[in-house]
């Protein structure tokens, strides 16, 4: 599925019928859908499918879906290290609220404008215990083995450009579909065994009143 969503990336063509790849319910094909696909495999998350048909047998009503301007949310910055050929890609809070839980996200993919990637390196857990996948000038990253991990704000990645990149004409292109920040809804919400979290896709075009560019 992560393969797919790189895809998806590229061609800008969506290569999954079902649902369109969105099975974490977010509204959109993220790298999350990858990782929620798998973590339904330890029964931390439940396909759409699943969710609706339970509901429908409780007649309970639906929650109401969170909105992000009520707490803390995130935002993606880079800091550049041009004689390295490199960037270091931050997730940091966006808001100056007073929430005392702190933002977290669960999957990151930026486009960059100008460059091509040469390589990632990421900063949280152990090493291989997030996946990095990138193709032309974007990447994305998330844990994809079925833990229903999420990760804190501060340096996220090292990105590492082709040798013939101009570092000055590098920057994030917060329009693109590829650049989003996947995040638990409620921040204080812990997944477990049968009790999953939901999730919302940030996508900056779309939150720039958030004043999420930096």
């Amino acid at each position: 599925m992560s393969r797919k969503r790189l895809e998806y990336g590229v061609t800008g063509v969506n290569p999954v019928t079902c649902l369109e790849g969105d099975f974490d319910g977010d509204g959109s094909f993220t790298l999350n859908d990858a990782a929620w696909v798998a973590e339904v495999r330890f029964n931390l998350a439940k396909f759409p499918w699943h969710t609706r048909r339970r509901a429908a047998q409780q007649a309970a009503p639906q929650r109401e879906r969170a909105s992000l301007t009520g707490g803390p949310h995130t935002c993606m910055s880079i800091a550049k290290e041009s004689a390295a050929l490199q960037v270091g890609v931050y997730v940091s809070r966006a808001d100056t609220s007073s929430a005392s839980v702190e933002p977290r996200w669960k999957a990151l993919s930026v486009q960059f404008a100008g460059g091509k990637i040469a390589s990632v390196q990421m900063h949280h857990g152990t090493p291989g215990q997030i996946t990095a996948q990138h193709a032309g000038s974007f990447f994305q990253a998330a844990e994809l083995g079925g833990g229903g991990l999420d990760w804190p704000t501060g340096l996220a990645a090292t990105v590492t450009f082709e040798a013939d990149t101009d570092m000055d004409a590098v920057h994030i292109d917060y329009e693109s579909m590829n650049t989003y920040i996947v995040q638990h809804e409620d921040h204080e919400c812990v997944q477990s065994r049968g009790a999953s979290c939901r999730v919302s896709a940030v996508y900056f075009r779309r939150d720039q009143e958030h004043g999420c560019r930096l």
